[in-house]
Parts: C-alpha cells; sequence; structure tokens
C-alpha cells in the first residue's frame, strides 16, 4: 500500500488535535486554541518515522515516548513533575481509547487498509470516514468522561456559607460520598473548596502571601494553619487548610447545618464546572 506522507501528518494532525482536546477536559487544563493546534502539528512530524524502518521494539517504544512528551510540554508547557506525569497518563489513557474504538471500527467494517510501523497508525481511508469515525471516538470518550463523573452530575447540591474573622462567602457545593478527607487532630470532616473561593473569603493578598511567605509561625493565623494530607486518582500531597469560624449548609433554602470552627482545605485545580466546595455526608449528620 502506498502511504502518501501529506495524507499522513493531515491525519494525525487532525486525531491530535481531538485527543488533545478530550485530554484538556479530563484533566481540566485549558490549554489555548493555538497551542493544542501547535502541538496537534508538532506531533503529526513523528508520523513521519512511518518511512523508517525499525524493528526493534525498544526504539518504538522511546519514538512513542519522545513524541509523547513533545506534545504535552508544547500543549500544556512544564509546571511541575506531577503536573506534567498526570498530563502524560491522562493522554495516554485518551490515546488508548481513541485507537481501541479506531481499530474496532476496522475490524468491524474491513473499509480501508492499515500499515503499522515504528509505532505509527496509517489508516488509508478517505477524508469523510477520517472525519465520521474521529467524531464517533469523539462522542465515546465524552460519554466516558461522562459516565466516570456521574457522582458529581448526581451528588447533592446545596450552599455553603464560611465565616472567617470579618468576611463571609456563600459558595456552591456538592456531598460527595466519596469525599472521606479529615484533619489528622480532631478527626473531623474536611470541607474542600477551590482557591478562588478562599481569596474571596480571606483577601486575595493575604492568601498569597501565607502560600508564599511560609513564615506561619510568625503569622497571625498561626492557630487556625495546617496542612491536610490527602491521596486521589491523581497523586497525593498536603493541602493547606484554615480553621474558619463557621460553616452554613443550606438545601433547598432551608438550613440544615452549621458547623462551628470547622476545617477548609484549599484545591489550586478547579473543582466542577457549576459548584466550588466538597462536603461530606457525616458533615450533615
Amino acid at each position: 500500500m502506498v502511504v502518501y506522507a501529506d495524507v499522513l501528518i493531515f491525519l494525525n494532525t487532525f486525531v491530535n488535535y481531538f485527543i488533545i482536546h478530550i485530554t484538556s477536559l479530563i484533566a481540566k487544563n485549558d490549554a489555548r486554541l493555538w497551542r493544542q493546534i501547535m502541538a496537534s502539528s508538532i506531533g503529526a512530524l513523528f508520523s513521519l518515522c512511518i518511512f523508517i524502518p525499525v524493528d526493534n521494539i525498544a526504539i518504538e517504544m522511546l519514538i512513542r515516548l519522545i513524541a509523547s512528551c513533545v506534545i504535552v510540554l508544547c500543549c500544556y508547557g512544564f509546571k511541575s513533575i506531577k503536573s506534567f506525569l498526570r498530563l502524560m497518563a491522562v493522554f495516554y489513557v485518551v490515546s488508548f481509547l481513541y485507537v481501541g474504538i479506531m481499530m474496532g471500527l476496522w475490524f468491524l467494517f474491513k473499509t480501508s487498509k492499515i500499515v503499522i510501523n515504528s509505532g505509527v497508525v496509517y489508516f488509508d481511508i478517505s477524508p469523510i470516514i477520517l472525519i465520521v469515525s474521529t467524531l464517533i471516538s469523539y462522542i465515546s470518550i465524552k460519554i466516558f468522561r461522562r459516565l466516570s463523573d456521574r457522582h458529581a452530575d448526581t451528588a447533592e447540591r446545596c450552599k455553603l456559607k464560611i465565616i472567617y474573622s470579618n468576611s463571609s462567602i456563600v459558595i456552591n457545593a456538592i456531598v460527595d460520598s466519596g469525599h472521606s478527607l479529615t484533619d489528622l487532630f480532631t478527626a473531623a470532616p474536611v470541607i474542600v473548596i477551590d482557591e478562588k473561593s478562599m481569596n474571596n473569603l480571606m483577601g486575595q493578598k493575604e492568601f498569597q502571601l501565607i502560600l508564599r511567605n511560609g513564615d506561619i509561625a510568625n503569622s497571625k493565623i498561626k492557630d487556625r494553619y495546617r496542612l491536610i494530607p490527602y491521596r486521589s486518582i491523581g497523586g497525593q500531597g498536603l493541602l493547606p487548610a484554615f480553621r474558619c469560624d463557621m460553616a452554613e449548609i443550606t438545601i433547598h433554602q432551608t438550613v440544615v447545618k452549621n458547623i462551628n470552627k470547622p476545617i477548609v482545605a484549599v484545591s489550586n485545580v478547579e473543582l466542577g464546572e457549576d459548584y466550588s466546595a466538597i462536603i461530606s455526608p457525616e458533615m450533615l449528620i
């Protein structure tokens, strides 16, 4: 079968873009459009390796790894090892799902010829079939993501008011049965809110100074501050947390719980599209 370089690059650019787009959605990392297109195009250049005969599987794997690293770095940049490895993991999961769906369609309908060399897959298909197949894969992965996040969609919504010193905020929250974060000292359930909400509660200047300065011992909030260890699918680490004065949980316009001196931890990633906090069902008891 004849493999055309221009078709190969176009096909891989097209596919890379959708894989990167899905990766961004799952990882909640909104890369700019021009960076997604640039990463897709640069990644597509690696597909030219199909013209280089390679019989060593170790070299093939190295080529794939280098291509993946380049795509992720071009699209998202480098912030930390943890963030980079997380994005790589999500990118690979999405890539495997896409390739699995495409291979399944090929085996089911036998609509094209296929060439695999140097870790590069080439489908000899028309542009229409390519677009339709990619859209099917895109929709399938979106459905998979939706199902994996269904606990957040079905979790009970509530309003959460947090009082800290002389300020307060009211934010949307979910009651998540999978949320089991507790304070090591008191074993009390911990409220998790996003950084934007904590900036609004404490004042952005004060909150950022606390995080960057690190001299908590001499700070006026030293008795309020602590670190909460956490573990999740995305990794593990420590969350900065503060003992606030009061929290009020409202469901269906009815105050169902007042919590005295709650521990509020701060997440540096967006928690959800329509909520900014997560609380444990234990807090409603």
